[in-house]
């Protein structure tokens, strides 16, 4: 388990994201899970010579089991690399990992069917 400190104003900047899709995602798992989970986001300019500069995003989820407290579990995500230790992950890694814990307690989102 990795875990490290945040101050309250440093999580207080990580209550929303820059995806529009995945913070509706993250809106609804923080209220059914009462605010425990913080999710950072950060992006990188990958610049190349032979290719054009890109712009990626990762993510860091972090979990707070102790309200008001300054210690965060920092989730490990499981991939197939010669590493163990996987913090920063793409936005498909989250919105997986969130679509299971909506799943598992039985709160998935329904689709928008209205036109």
């Amino acid at each position: 388990m990795i875990c490290t400190y945040y101050g309250q104003d440093e999580l207080d900047k990580m209550l929303s994201v820059s995806d529009k899709d995945l913070n509706e995602l993250y809106a609804e798992i923080r209220k059914v899970f009462e605010g425990k989970y913080y999710l950072k986001e950060k992006t990188f300019i990958v610049k190349s010579l032979f290719r054009k500069t890109v712009e990626r995003k990762v993510y860091t989820l972090l979990y707070q089991a102790a309200p008001n407290d300054m210690e965060v579990q920092v989730i490990n995500f499981c991939q197939d690399h010669d590493w163990s230790i996987n913090t920063k992950v793409t936005k498909s890694y989250i919105t997986t990992y969130f679509l299971g814990l909506l799943n598992g307690i039985g709160k998935m989102p329904q689709p928008n069917t209205h036109k």
